[in-house]
């Protein structure tokens, strides 16, 4: 049996200098999440309007509290998960394919995969 030596937590954020140039990959992931939102859904893919709605929803969120932010936690060498967790939480965005009686939405698989590709 193997124990982890270190958790998560005592981790420090290692900071190299690659021998090429720098990459920024936050300038980087916004070109990549400009070109791939949620209008470019096509009904020839597996997702219904519920799925494209719920895409949506969580692109609105993305855009107001996470992307803005990116380069800031980039640079603080952090990331607020809790916070981050937490309204998507509020949205209605998290255990979407668990039972109602547990709190979750009961949709299919297909919802969490949406999500996870809008992600």
């Amino acid at each position: 049996m193997y124990r982890v030596a270190n958790c998560l937590r005592s981790l420090k954020c290692l900071h190299t200098t690659p021998t090429s140039t720098k990459v920024n990959f936050s300038k980087t992931l916004k070109a990549f999440l400009a070109s791939s939102s949620s209008d470019n859904i096509t009904r020839e893919s597996i997702f219904t309007d519920e799925h494209v709605e719920l895409r949506r929803t969580l692109n609105k969120i993305i855009e107001k509290d996470i992307n803005p932010y990116v380069d800031e936690w980039e640079a603080a060498c952090r990331f607020p998960a809790h916070d981050v967790f937490k309204k998507l939480g509020s949205a209605g965005l998290l255990g979407l394919n668990k039972p109602t009686e547990y709190g979750g939405m009961a949709l299919d698989f297909t919802f969490t995969l949406a999500m996870a590709e809008e992600l």
